[in-house]
């Protein structure tokens, strides 16, 4: 029994070491969307545990039309406009992929599928861009309702309210 487990050992070990170098590939975060209704489309991914041989090579791109359907996503049309851009992250061994458009996507929830490449390797998410719905902010500042306010009576003072009376006492009947 202890001729096997020199035997194995080594194997467990690297295979470890295996595991472990594919637990810190890069892994693709939060997507959160930065563009109000009807302004030109602009989205952040956080993209952790990049490494700097990973980031010289990471590319980031809407998914081929056989992996949307591999995931059993229909493609709108409108993400075809997404143009993608990574950049170096706020900490190191991150990075951000800047998702963009010069039109505005239609208000609502569109299913995409991103796709993350590097030297090394590949990975692939599943995101639900939530449009917002309503008036674009540039628009609400300039077709913002006046504030309206009460008229301004002058206070009522008590010599020209009319004398207060009683009312009369009930009578018994």
């Amino acid at each position: 029994m202890r001729h096997t487990k020199k035997k194995i050992l080594p194997f467990v070990f690297a295979s470890g070491l295996l595991a472990s170098s594919f637990a810190q590939a890069a892994q693709l975060g939060k997507l959160e969307v930065l563009s109000g209704a009807g302004e030109p489309f602009l989205a952040e991914i956080q993209v952790d545990l990049v490494s700097p041989e990973e980031r010289a090579s990471l590319q980031a791109k809407l998914a081929s039309a056989e992996a949307f359907k591999a995931a059993r996503l229909s493609m709108d049309p409108n993400l075809k406009n997404l143009q993608f851009v990574v950049q170096d992250g706020p900490q190191p061994g991150t990075a951000l992929v800047k998702i963009t458009s010069a039109q505005p996507l239609p208000a609502g929830f569109i299913d995409t599928l991103v796709e993350l490449t590097w030297a090394g390797g590949r990975v692939a998410r599943e995101y639900t861009l939530t449009v917002p719905v309503g008036v674009s902010k540039a628009d609400e500042k300039s077709a913002s309702l006046p504030e309206i306010r009460p008229p301004m009576t002058p206070p009522v003072s008590s010599s020209s309210l009319p004398p207060a009376t009683s009312a009369p006492a009930p009578t018994a009947s």
